[in-house]
């Protein structure tokens, strides 16, 4: 019989290595980094793995380092990395990548995590909200604050108030993009607003600090103070007269709306008809005709005059001076 000394066996391997890549430095998806490092794991040991094996894709741009790692298990950095969107790795056609039995690595990827780059610092607008209207008597108001992309850290605290009126900031209120921050307590006069602190402690979702650029901001005049008017003889300036039809001037301390003859009564013992009132803004003139009678003759405003400012505070029929004629 014959002896054997020696028994040589074979490990037949015809498997075709596959890879997975992955997000290493940093683990989140979003970010402003400069520099990235993705983790690239072969389903076995492999060799001839390089950095120009591999290609980037997606918007963001940067430059390939080198690669580390032997075995199934391999780093690769991204560097200089600019731009805005995403950012990945993938094998070029055609790697030079064997495993130990010369199967070649074809570029099956099973799994690919990458990166989005945002290295755009936000911004933010402020509208009014609640009143819309610039002007108003309210003691609270609220403001509606939008960034350009989803932030957080957001709070009272990021926010100062602007204007010569004053109130104390209340609750914030919102997420993502969008935020709401009330003013309550309100008084004085003059313009109010919001601003942010010099340091605000807000981010985006890539890390990116705001800064504090605002690129509308609107804000509110604050009136709280009750108009009040003055009535003068116009047409004729003399007192006494014997004129048929006058003319009274009405002055209010500001703007108003709403003002009609129905808001007019006359008074004294002379007797007329009131006419029709023209005018805008503060200013305003009323006709009185078909004046009879000797006496006195002048106007006066209704009980409940529906006559209001551009903040909507109502005139409560305070009357600073009041000229009339003597008919004679």
């Amino acid at each position: 019989t014959g002896s054997v000394t020696s028994i040589y066996e074979y490990v037949i391997d015809q498997n075709v290595p596959t890879s997975s890549i992955a997000r290493q430095t940093p683990s989140n998806q979003n970010t402003n980094a400069t520099s990235v490092t993705f983790s690239i794991t072969f389903s076995e040991p492999v060799n001839g793995v390089d950095a120009a094996d591999f290609a980037l894709t997606g918007t963001a741009i940067g430059t390939l380092g080198a690669v580390s790692g032997t075995g199934a298990s391999y780093t690769l950095s991204v560097n200089s990395i600019s731009g805005s969107g995403t950012l990945g790795i993938t094998f070029v056609s055609s790697p030079t990548i064997t495993d130990d039995s010369n199967n070649a690595f074809d570029g099956t990827v099973t799994a690919n995590e990458g990166y989005v780059i945002d290295q755009s610092v936000p911004s933010a607008s402020i509208a009014r909200q609640t009143p819309l209207n610039q002007n108003t008597n309210a003691s609270t108001v609220t403001f509606s604050i939008t960034f350009s992309e989803p932030v957080s850290g957001v709070d009272a605290g990021d926010f100062a108030l602007t204007g010569t009126a004053t109130g104390t900031l209340d609750v914030i209120g919102g997420s993502g993009s969008a935020y709401t921050l009330n003013v309550t307590g309100i008084s004085g006069s003059g313009a109010l607003g919001i601003a942010f602190v010099s340091s605000p402690t807000i981010t985006d979702n890539s890390n990116n600090a705001f800064t504090g650029t605002v690129t509308t901001n609107e804000g509110y005049v604050i009136d709280q103070s009750i108009p009040s008017a003055s009535i003068a003889r116009q047409t004729p300036s003399n007192e006494n007269t014997n004129a048929g039809s006058v003319t009274f001037a009405i002055t209010f301390s500001e703007p108003v709306s709403g003002v009609d003859a129905g808001d007019f009564v006359l008074t004294g013992t002379s007797t007329g008809t009131l006419g029709t009132i023209t005018g805008t803004g503060a200013s305003y003139t009323l006709s009185v005709n078909s004046i009879s009678g000797s006496g006195t003759l002048g106007i006066a405003f209704v009980g409940s005059p529906t006559i209001t400012d551009n903040s909507n505070n109502s005139f409560t029929c305070s009357v600073t001076a009041n000229e009339g004629y003597v008919i004679d």
